[in-house]
């Protein structure tokens, strides 16, 4: 008696990329909420810290780099937005970082899409690009929103957060960043006084 085995080898996947984003030179962090992230978070999460809740300022000369992984199927597509703000610039005020005790009011963030989608905002739309790897920049002197998801080669979205991004078939939810694109050096005056 003869057997003929036929082995395959199927890969489930719902977990959808990760993806993180970094900026080149040159960039500024708010120095305050710099320290607090460093006093307060584990060594491993101090950059995750810095990125959601402190006020950054870059160039248009700044890198945004994009970059995916997924660990089963690999990355299909990294998608990307450019919101900006030139009459809003509260957006990209973070508050400082408080203590939230009971009874007491804590500052509103209006870096939320909550907040800054029911604002006046330009954008140029929704950018697809193939692979794991995406490089933009801000050419606009204003206060940004970046937004950004990955989608594997099965469709899986990133699953983060709390929001779904406006006009993208396949509702995933997304990241977002608030950064003030800062262009203009500073005003050197000279006092005489005779």
């Amino acid at each position: 008696m003869n057997y003929v085995i036929d082995g395959e080898e199927f890969l489930v996947d719902s977990t959808p990329p990760e993806i993180d984003k970094t900026y080149g030179d040159p960039y500024k962090i708010d120095p305050e909420c710099e320290a607090w992230c460093e006093s307060v978070a584990l060594p491993e999460e101090v950059d995750d810290c810095k990125h959601a809740i402190c006020t950054w300022w870059i160039t248009s000369n700044t890198s945004i780099t994009l970059e995916a992984e997924d660990e089963k199927v690999g990355v299909d597509k990294i998608y990307w937005r450019n919101l900006w703000f030139p009459d809003n610039h509260e957006i990209c005020d973070r508050p400082p970082q408080i203590i939230i005790t009971p009874g007491l009011e804590v500052q509103q963030d209006y870096c939320y899409p909550g907040y800054y989608l029911q604002q006046s905002y330009q954008t140029d739309g929704w950018h697809e690009v193939d692979g794991d790897y995406a490089e933009l920049y801000k050419p606009e002197e204003s206060c940004h929103v970046i937004e950004y998801y990955a989608v594997d080669k099965l469709g899986n979205g990133e699953l983060l957060g709390n929001n779904c991004a406006y006009g993208v078939e396949n509702c995933v939810e997304y990241y977002w960043q608030c950064v003030y694109v800062d262009n203009t050096g500073p005003e050197a005056y000279k006092q005489r006084s005779w």
